[in-house]
């Protein structure tokens, strides 16, 4: 089972600077939704490497958010689409969903 998304990484690292964490938060939620797109759009064009990059960027946020299984299952994926294997690409989905959920949610 997935764990949910948390804020418990941004609250560490902004020591309660309020501004830091809203702006963080803000780039999460107008970024993580376009990179998602982009990444769908570039798999459905066959474009796997260019799914690895977006995934590797998308990586980034995920692991902010606190979500270790998550950011397995997107490493795997990213080493798994650079040989051309798509079979957990549906298991991705679950996750970035999920993610994408809870940023619009917050």
């Amino acid at each position: 089972m997935l764990e949910k998304p948390n804020l418990n990484y941004i609250k560490d690292i902004s020591e309660g600077d309020k501004n830091f964490e809203n702006n963080l938060l803000l780039s999460l939620k107008t970024e993580f939704p376009k990179e998602y797109e982009i990444l769908k759009n570039n798999f459905k064009q066959q474009n796997y490497l260019k799914v690895a990059l977006n995934l590797h960027k998308l990586k980034h946020k995920i692991s902010i958010l606190g979500i270790p299984l998550a950011f397995e299952i997107a490493s795997d994926f990213e080493q798994d689409i650079k040989k051309g294997h798509t079979e957990r690409y549906e298991t991705l989905l679950v996750v970035l969903d999920k993610i994408n959920v809870y940023l619009s949610s917050i």
